[in-house]
């Protein structure tokens, strides 16, 4: 389903934000993908990515 792979573009787009944004900007957004990502089919890759991010913060 669609919202699946725009879940996805919008983890890619967080990760090339991730340079520009605050850690404070970043932690919620990046949290909530987290959760997002537990009931919808985002690759492996992208969540290892994601955590990768909340742990620079």
């Amino acid at each position: 389903s669609s919202e699946f792979i725009n879940l996805e573009d919008q983890c890619v787009q967080l990760l090339g934000l991730s340079a520009r944004l605050s850690a404070a900007e970043l932690r919620p957004l990046t949290e909530r993908l987290l959760i997002l990502s537990r009931f919808s089919s985002l690759s492996v890759e992208v969540v290892m990515e994601i955590q990768y991010v909340l742990v620079q913060l």
